[in-house]
């Protein structure tokens, strides 16, 4: 088996076969450059980001100058300024804070609507004097009151922070505040997901209660809005020993309340 036949197992997302044979590899060669990097991605991809540094860790004393070692230790120099910027110390934990993502790339959205209204508008008086009233405030309505909805939506509901403490874990958006104590969970789990395609990590929160909603927030790589994911899932560790990482697909939260975030 070598390394590019258990990239085309990872390619169809079967992460647990892809592992077994990794680990075979790795017993046979412990210093095989490529089936570490495999393996620090599929660590990686499941949020296990502390396994993935001590493999990253390894590489770099076999190797000091390869290149993908050194982006990554670039990438955790960044992190570290976001831990720095984007975390608040509290008593007994910490608030890690998110950064706008979904909000400004509606204002994008919103920005190049704007234009677009302004240039068909300019050809509907140019080209459509008498009979181009009804285009213009239908073009008005979808290219710029929507994105402003979609804007409005997107601040309301974002989300602001998450606060770690010893007692609980907080979510915030600016309309609520969910508090769920530690006992009160039945389930805290990093749930990933593997395509050709797409790859998805969620941090999943399930109360005992089923009045009370459960939360799914994203932790993947390009698409979360929280600065230093690997300090916070550290954070939530020390606190929280129910921490799990499972597949997508094993986890059911049946017919209760969810907010996504």
């Amino acid at each position: 088996m070598r390394v590019e036949n258990v990239k085309k197992i990872v390619a169809k997302g079967d992460l647990q076969q892809a592992q077994e044979l990794l680990d075979t590899l790795l017993e046979l060669g412990p210093g095989n450059v490529e089936a570490l990097k495999l393996k620090a991605a599929l660590l990686r991809i499941q949020g296990k980001f502390d396994a993935e540094r001590q493999i990253w860790l390894r590489i770099h004393e076999l190797d000091a100058e390869d290149l993908d070692t050194l982006r990554f230790l670039q990438k955790k120099q960044l992190e570290e300024r976001e831990f720095f910027y984007f975390t608040d110390e509290l008593p007994g934990g910490r608030r890690f804070l998110a950064y706008p993502k979904k909000m400004a790339i509606a204002s994008v959205i919103g920005l190049l609507g704007c234009l677009l209204f302004l240039v068909i508008s300019y050809l509907v008086r140019t080209h459509l004097p008498l009979g181009g009233r009804a285009l213009v405030l239908l073009t008005f309505a979808i290219c710029v009151l929507l994105p402003w909805l979609l804007i409005i939506h997107r601040f309301l509901t974002g989300l602001v922070s998450i606060a770690v403490t010893a007692s609980d874990i907080r979510i915030k958006s600016r309309l609520k505040t969910l508090a769920y104590r530690w006992e009160e969970l039945h389930q805290v789990c990093l749930a990933h997901h593997r395509t050709a395609a797409h790859t998805q990590l969620l941090l999943v929160i399930v109360p005992h209660s089923a009045a009370l909603p459960a939360v799914k927030i994203d932790m993947s790589d390009g698409s979360s809005s929280l600065c230093a994911r690997s300090y916070l899932i550290a954070e939530i560790n020390r606190f929280c020993r129910k921490l799990e990482h499972t597949p997508s697909e094993q986890v059911h939260l049946g017919n209760r309340r969810l907010l996504v975030f």
